[in-house]
């Protein structure tokens, strides 16, 4: 039987990062559409914006992307639900930051009333 695993790349810009290199974590894009547009801007991927519904099952981005303050546990292989990547990003996307943090309050607020297993940890 041969081996046809499907291997992961991560889906920032400029990002090399596969789990055929090196082991690490990949993340999937978030189920909320709001959210996985969120991440396509703040990893310069404007062209992923058209199919964002589709983004949690077919694109991922590697754990070099985020933040230590974003990880729920010290194996930081979980995120937290208001994880938004910010690392290692190419310059024209580090200038979308400040909107994507901006828009983060409304997307928090969100979370807190349709999340309890979030409400719960805050």
């Amino acid at each position: 039987m041969s081996d046809k695993r499907i291997h992961r790349k991560c889906a920032a810009k400029a990002c090399c990062n596969n789990d055929c290199n090196k082991n690490i974590t990949f993340f999937r894009f978030p189920q909320d559409k709001d959210r996985a547009i969120l991440w396509a801007k703040a990893v310069d991927r404007y062209d992923l914006i058209v199919n964002a519904e589709k983004l949690y099952n077919s694109h991922r981005l590697c754990i070099d992307h985020f933040e230590e303050k974003y990880f729920l546990n010290d194996l930081r292989n979980r995120l937290m639900p208001n994880a938004v990547p910010s690392i290692s990003l190419t310059k024209s996307s580090t200038a979308h930051i400040e909107e994507i943090e901006e828009n983060e309050i409304g997307i928090n607020k969100y979370l807190y009333t349709s999340n309890a297993d979030y409400i719960k940890m805050v």
